[in-house]
């Protein structure tokens, strides 16, 4: 069974997609069957799908409705057991099957499945967006529960629902709200945007269709995109030094063009700096120059050599307003530290400054060793 999955966070968006979606994988298959999910969680704690399948030019339709239980009040959970009975009836295993989850549903959840059903295959991840309204999303600080997108309580802001699925999707459709008086800028800074924080997005518009085709869905590509800290960087910056994985230091600089300044890249209205140090950092100075180091912006993500666990890997993830630090495991590479920042009107040398006022070298590093070894 060949399965794209498409996922949104706007039912506007979601639907806009599902039908050219619908279209594009019948030009290629020939058949398609689409599982549309709908969530009608408003009071009555309702889910039901409909099936649209498309054979040789011919259409039918069906739908069924469940209520959720006591026991399956969570959206996402009911989705993954009813998909799993669903799958291994073999009943869609003609041509192409599209998966339309309900808004706030992510694509992890047909994932997990595809690692039990062998039958079925994961070509393609989706995410639907409306490209006004993406930098809002990001900058939102609004829970999914809140929001309604979910019937369990999911306390995800819509951004760090909106990253995880950036890392999981390999295509975007960028749609336009029908009710909405968007001006063609405030479109351009969603594409502007996904270009900086997730280049390996195949990206669309719905009303231009997708001339080239869909993505690639790749379990391996999806895993190094979701590693906590992962750089995401955008194209002119992933040079052999300055991979997407993030393990190596920018390039030599060069009197004519200092390390600084190559490692930033502006695209329309955004900038992406990468910051980077051999050195270990302090976390006491961390903890006092990063608020001024990620003031504006829109997403950050990479990785710290920090003092007070300088024996692992800390994952650094910023989107919009929310930025935490984790440990993620012991260094499998030579300790560093490498910082991607986008967002708007960004001095690369003053951050980096920055990042240097926070770095242990020589002596001190020896010193603070003995006394993390000895304390008093």
């Amino acid at each position: 069974m060949h399965v794209t999955v498409l996922s949104s966070l706007s039912l506007f968006a979601r639907d806009d997609a599902a039908q050219l979606l619908t279209g594009h994988l019948a030009e290629r298959y020939g058949a398609v069957t689409r599982v549309h999910y709908d969530d009608r969680t408003e009071g009555e704690g309702k889910v039901f799908y409909r099936i649209h399948q498309t054979l040789e030019g011919e259409s039918a339709s069906t739908a069924r409705e469940v209520r959720l239980g006591e026991a399956e009040d969570c959206t996402s959970c009911f989705i993954r057991a009813d998909l799993d009975a669903l799958l291994s009836e073999n009943a869609y295993d003609r041509g192409a099957c599209l998966l339309v989850l309900p808004t706030g549903v992510s694509t992890s959840v047909v994932m997990g499945l595809a690692n039990h059903h062998s039958h079925l295959a994961v070509e393609s991840a989706c995410l639907a967006c409306i490209g006004a309204e993406l930098e809002d999303d990001l900058w939102s600080s609004e829970t999914l529960s809140s929001q309604g997108s979910t019937s369990c309580s999911d306390e995800r802001s819509l951004g760090e629902f909106f990253a995880a699925e950036l890392a999981y999707a390999d295509t975007c459709v960028l749609t336009r709200h029908p009710l909405a008086c968007h001006e063609p800028s405030q479109d351009e800074r969603g594409r502007e945007i996904l270009a900086h924080i997730a280049p390996h997005l195949t990206v669309f518009r719905s009303d231009i269709g997708a001339s080239s085709g869909c993505g690639c869905h790749s379990f391996t590509a999806v895993s190094a995109r979701s590693m906590p800290g992962a750089l995401h960087l955008p194209e002119s910056l992933q040079t052999p030094g300055n991979s997407s994985a993030g393990t190596s230091e920018t390039a030599s600089a060069t009197p004519e063009e200092p390390a600084v300044r190559r490692s930033s890249t502006t695209t329309g209205h955004f900038t992406t700096v990468l910051l980077t140090s051999p050195h270990l950092i302090d976390a006491q100075a961390l903890g006092q120059h990063l608020p001024a180091i990620v003031q504006g912006a829109v997403r950050v993500r990479g990785h710290i050599w920090l003092s007070s666990h300088y024996d692992e890997r800390v994952a650094v993830e910023g989107i919009g307003p929310t930025v935490w630090l984790q440990t993620h495991r012991p260094w499998a590479e030579e300790p560093s530290t490498s910082i991607a920042i986008t967002g708007e009107d960004l001095d690369p040398a003053e951050l980096q400054d920055l990042l240097n006022r926070c770095t242990i070298d020589g002596d001190d590093i020896a010193r603070h060793l003995l006394q993390e070894t000895n304390p008093r």
